[in-house]
């Protein structure tokens, strides 16, 4: 009875780290999703010496879903 009691704290705050590790991820890997179109051109197109003319503009659009998706989903995370 006494180990247990013992045991059971440990488990809760390893319960709680591995939540937060697990929302802590999903937000990173959402957020690499999110990257992906800008850093695929530029490995398409640097090594070839030209860029495309959109970059810049698809840069801009996957900042700003980026800061759409971190907003979404820490106002999830934050508010329980």
């Amino acid at each position: 009875m006494r180990r247990s009691s013992f045991i059971l704290p440990y488990k809760q705050q390893n319960r709680r780290d591995y939540i937060i590790i697990r929302r802590i991820m999903i937000v990173v890997i959402l957020l690499s999703i999110a990257s992906l179109p800008p850093i695929i051109d530029l490995i398409i197109y640097v090594p070839q010496g030209k860029l495309d003319p959109l970059i810049y503009r698809i840069e801009w659009v996957s900042a700003s879903v980026n800061a759409l998706i971190f907003a979404f989903i820490s106002q999830l995370f934050v508010n329980p």
